[in-house]
């Protein structure tokens, strides 16, 4: 919005307010995870972790992921949780905690065997993870370093993976490219208002139906 309205005057006005909207509904939400107790789904902790931390409530954001890692039920949920989990640290900087929940991401098929539905699956779910492990990176050289164990899946002989992994894998690629001397920043999970630095892909892995 703020690219396509960037001359308009209210913009500002109207960014403040809608800002200030998600402050008010992610707080609501948090009130009512925190009601239900375990009558709350991981998905729903993780989607009120993820409006926290957008809000910029990392702490408040985290105690929500740890819930939503603790009461997964399938890979699905279990992935995204230690995911958000890893962003969350990495984005304060607390990269030994962040290794721990990002490679507890990784070993998400030893955790739910039945749900590894495939190798495509497999490999897909493990170069995402590795992916954005790589665009929550807090450089370069860090970043560069989770493409390269993405692209062990990503190149896979005979693999016909999803199309927008390699994308993503790319402007990552590119980013780093345009910017290796910069100063790195925090990404976005710490600021509200702050540009994640590594570009976020558009699909999402779909959900294995689970028999």
């Amino acid at each position: 919005m703020s690219a396509k309205y960037k001359n308009d005057p209210f913009l500002p006005t109207i960014e403040a307010e809608l800002f200030s909207n998600n402050i008010v509904t992610a707080k609501q939400a948090y009130s009512l995870a925190k009601e239900l107790g375990r009558n709350a789904s991981s998905v729903d902790f993780g989607l009120v972790s993820s409006s926290l931390g957008a809000i910029g409530e990392s702490a408040l954001a985290d105690e929500m992921a740890l819930k939503s890692l603790a009461s997964a039920t399938n890979a699905t949920e279990y992935v995204g949780a230690a995911r958000q989990i890893g962003r969350l640290r990495l984005a304060h900087r607390q990269v030994a905690e962040a290794d721990v929940y990002y490679k507890k991401a990784l070993q998400v098929f030893d955790i739910y065997p039945k749900d590894a539905i495939n190798e495509v699956y497999v490999a897909s779910t493990h170069a995402a993870t590795q992916l954005y492990w790589a665009g929550d990176s807090i450089d370069c050289s860090m970043a560069l370093g989770h493409v390269t164990e993405a692209n062990k899946y990503l190149e896979t002989s005979g693999l016909n993976l999803p199309a927008y992994l390699t994308s993503w894998r790319d402007g990552i690629v590119s980013n780093c490219s345009k910017h290796q001397e910069a100063q790195p920043r925090l990404p976005a999970a710490a600021s509200p208002q702050a540009e994640h630095p590594f570009p976020r892909p558009a699909a999402s892995l779909p959900k294995p139906s689970i028999k």
